[in-house]
């Protein structure tokens, strides 16, 4: 499981995101809100007006694509012909558009969450951009930018989508320690259903990290597709519980498979725990409260009647060929032909634990069910 940091794993419900201006008045944080590299076509196309050389008609429209979906789609030769170009116009883009950007340093996906180390680059003398066919932005990106990088400490917005397409907007925020976040699945869960959504992370989709999703996303579908198939790898080698893949998973192409498997796995129980009652290791009610529908019941009912009778008179159950029980007057011998003395061991494993009375009531009164478990 995920090895989070301590301290990162409260979560608060986030207010409401004012504009950037109205930001800075009110808490005297940073003037321009953390962002990504896209840009707003309008701005771009100011910026390439007057900034693109005459016969730069192919750079300019590569740019132009570039800026807007904010990754660098210059590839080859043509990163070296529009070098100059696009120095020119990213240039003119940091006046037009004064941005800090979020940059993720580090990510760590695990079946528990996911861990970042999160930074922000301001005072950039050039627009960044993605590098091709990366969603977030990367120090490497930054380089020779002139970007000052400082470690986030405002706490991370997360944007939450069901899987029924609703969206709720910075409905979380995930504090961050010198640029430290966790995303804990177990606390998330929890402050969904705090917040209304009864299902928790069951409900949702996706998680967007961050204003316009800077630092990323977390597939939940994709994550519980892998859960699935580790859930069912683990069950194969017998270190998974069958029954609990079956209840969480009944649609599944291997549930018939696995619900075979709980089978068994109940009826090795049953075996286990029976053996244990002849032992004396468990009382029978402890049996029938583990097992109540089981093919030992009559057996280990009978065990219940036949020691309360015995009890009394100090005689000791001893099980019989064939798993029949019957009891043994005091000092008579057991079916070796020893007579265990008094506090002897042996002795000791076949005396059956006196019930109580309302045990006795509620075993006496409990129906009959159907013989042969049924996967819990």
């Amino acid at each position: 499981m995920i090895a989070v940091v301590s301290g990162f794993l409260s979560l608060a419900l986030a207010p409401r995101v004012a504009p950037a201006a109205e930001q800075s008045r009110q808490s005297g944080g940073p003037r321009h809100a953390i962002s990504t590299t896209e840009a707003p076509a309008e701005v771009v196309t100011r910026a390439l007006v007057g900034a693109t050389a005459a016969g730069a008609g192919a750079c300019t429209e590569r740019l132009r694509a570039s800026l807007v979906q904010g990754e660098d789609l210059l590839v080859g030769q043509e990163r070296a012909l529009c070098q100059q170009e696009r120095a020119r116009v990213t240039r003119r883009m940091m006046r037009l558009e004064r941005r800090e950007f979020g940059v993720v340093e580090q990510r760590e996906d695990s079946p528990g969450g996911v861990t970042m180390v999160l930074s922000v680059a301001e005072r950039c003398r050039r627009w960044p951009l993605r590098g091709g066919g990366r969603e977030v932005l990367k120090i490497v990106d930054t380089q020779e930018l002139g970007c000052r990088l400082r470690r986030l400490e405002a706490p991370l917005p997360v944007d939450v989508t069901t899987v029924d397409g609703q969206r709720y907007p910075a409905l979380l925020s995930v504090p961050a320690n010198f640029g430290h976040v966790a995303i804990d699945f177990v606390a998330i869960d929890r402050a969904l259903r705090e917040r209304g959504l009864a299902h928790g992370l069951d409900a949702v989709s996706r998680l967007e990290l961050g204003v316009a999703a800077w630092a990323g996303e977390v597939d939940l579908e994709r994550a519980r597709q892998v859960l699935t198939e580790a859930h069912l790898r683990w069950v194969r080698v017998g270190r998974g519980v069958p029954a609990l893949f079956v209840a969480r998973h009944p649609d599944h192409p291997a549930a018939a498979e696995v619900r075979a498997l709980a089978n068994e796995a109940d009826l090795h129980r049953q075996e286990r725990d029976f053996q244990a009652v002849l032992d004396g290791r468990i009382t029978p009610l402890k049996f029938l409260e583990r097992h109540p529908a089981s093919s030992y019941e009559l057996e280990v009912r009978a065990r219940v009647e036949l020691g309360d009778a015995a009890v009394g008179r100090g005689a000791r159950l001893i099980p019989g060929p064939s798993s029949q029980l019957r009891v043994a007057a005091p000092g008579s011998e057991s079916p070796d032909g020893e007579t265990p003395a008094p506090g002897d061991p042996a002795d000791a494993e076949t005396l059956a634990a006196p019930a109580s009375p309302s045990e006795d009531a509620r075993a006496k009164v409990s129906a009959s069910p159907v013989r042969g478990g049924a996967p819990r």
